[in-house]
């Protein structure tokens, strides 16, 4: 089963989805077209190795057991775009979610369109 929730946050809206799968469910919460936090089976390393073309903004936290730990548990790796924009290791998903905010509102201050 998917669900996808919407999220309000003082800087806009965002997208919690959680896909359950056989003895799993992956969570992530969805900027669009920013990035995403999303739980620890997200693998960084090959974002970054196999897709460097396309930037993509995404940080990984592991310990999730619902989409509101991907706002208070720390950030465990960003990717080369992420840590770019100001996401850091360490730091609370929440803090990581203001930084896409940040740079969504900011391309759209410049009247630049972000795509996916």
């Amino acid at each position: 089963m998917i669900s996808i929730i919407p999220l309000k946050f003082s800087e806009g809206t965002a997208l919690g989805v959680e896909v359950q799968l056989p003895q799993t469910k992956l969570m992530a919460i969805v900027i669009p077209p920013v990035g995403y936090l999303m739980c620890g089976v997200l693998n960084i390393d090959a974002l970054d190795r196999l897709h460097p073309e396309r930037q993509i903004v995404a940080a990984r936290m592991e310990g999730v057991k619902v989409l509101e730990d991907l706002l208070s548990l720390e950030v465990k790796e960003a990717t080369k775009k992420a840590e770019a924009i100001g996401i850091r290791t360490g730091m609370p998903g929440s803090q990581a979610l203001a930084a896409m905010f940040a740079h969504k509102n900011k391309a759209a201050d410049c009247g630049i369109s972000i795509t996916a």
